[in-house]
């Protein structure tokens, strides 16, 4: 085989140029062997000499762990979400399991399509009394359009 000689220099793609070597200076290649922890110590004395306290502020932008009760309007929503959340995940499980068995046609899935589509409008009329911004509301609203993906996607033939 013939020698093929290179086309791009020493500072190509891939390559390292020798003219333009990184620096190493500054606070983050520290050279006097200091540990990670006497770096992390000193930072935290140096934030707290300026009088903030920069790790207590990263606590209030951290997001609630708890959502909330879900209390609304009707005396309370707990229990109509909690019930239907029960019979949309039984439904949705029945579904997926019909519609991974080979043995299954798409017109003897169909009966429970509707099912599903009839159990969503029942859900949207339930939850209608519900405010806004209740978190209840919004599962209930996330569970009705994952129903109407689905039938749309079983109308569109995506499961031919």
């Amino acid at each position: 085989m013939a020698d093929i000689p290179s086309i791009q220099g020493p500072g190509g793609p891939g390559g390292i140029d020798p003219a333009h070597q990184a620096k190493k200076t500054g606070p983050a290649h520290r050279t006097d062997g200091a540990s990670f922890a006497d770096m992390l110590k000193e930072a935290k004395s140096a934030a707290g000499a300026g009088g903030v306290d920069k790790t207590r502020d990263v606590d209030a932008l951290l997001p609630a762990a708890f959502i909330g009760s879900l209390e609304g309007a009707g005396g309370g929503t707990r229990g109509t979400v909690s019930a239907l959340g029960k019979e949309f995940f039984r439904l949705l499980e029945s579904f997926q399991d019909q519609l991974s068995n080979p043995d299954i046609s798409l017109k003897e899935l169909a009966p429970l399509l509707q099912h599903m589509e009839t159990f969503r409008d029942k859900m949207l009329d339930d939850i209608a009394s519900v405010p806004q911004g209740d978190p209840g509301r919004n599962l209930v609203e996330e569970m009705a359009a994952l129903v109407s993906m689905e039938s749309a996607k079983f109308h569109r033939g995506d499961f031919i």
